[in-house]
């Protein structure tokens, strides 16, 4: 496959300069950001609008769990957050991952959110058809 990262950001948490640098270093990711904070910084449409991503590997949830925000919350914003993706590009494809267990997580809660992400990823798949 022929690939290239993408994103606006290529440093490591707290901008720190990263420990390897032989690959490709494009990321958007935002250690510590909840969804609700990807959704108010406006962080998706930016990044889709300088980055025109094809292909979106989409992991946000965890640290919401972990400050106890509910399961329900965390996938309406997450569908939020598809939707902007879409939004950008129309034929994007978003590989939706499920939360990393974490011992400061409920067991329980990341149950329902799976669930819920599964919910979100049939609503998805069934109002945003590729184009």
């Amino acid at each position: 496959y022929n690939f290239c990262f993408v994103g606006t950001r290529n440093a490591s948490v707290r901008n720190a300069a990263p420990v390897y640098t032989d690959f490709d270093l494009w990321h958007e990711g935002w250690s510590g950001k909840r969804t609700f904070h990807i959704l108010r910084f406006g962080v998706v449409p930016a990044a889709v609008d300088q980055c025109q991503p094809d292909v979106v590997l989409f992991h946000l949830g965890t640290n919401d769990l972990m400050i106890g925000e509910k399961p329900e919350k965390i996938a309406s914003n997450v569908q939020k957050l598809i939707q902007l993706f879409y939004a950008g590009n129309p034929s994007v494809t978003i590989l939706l991952s499920k939360i990393l267990p974490s011992k400061a997580q409920d067991i329980h809660k990341r149950k329902v959110l799976y669930k819920l992400f599964q919910n979100v990823t049939t609503y998805t798949n069934e109002n945003f058809k590729k184009r």
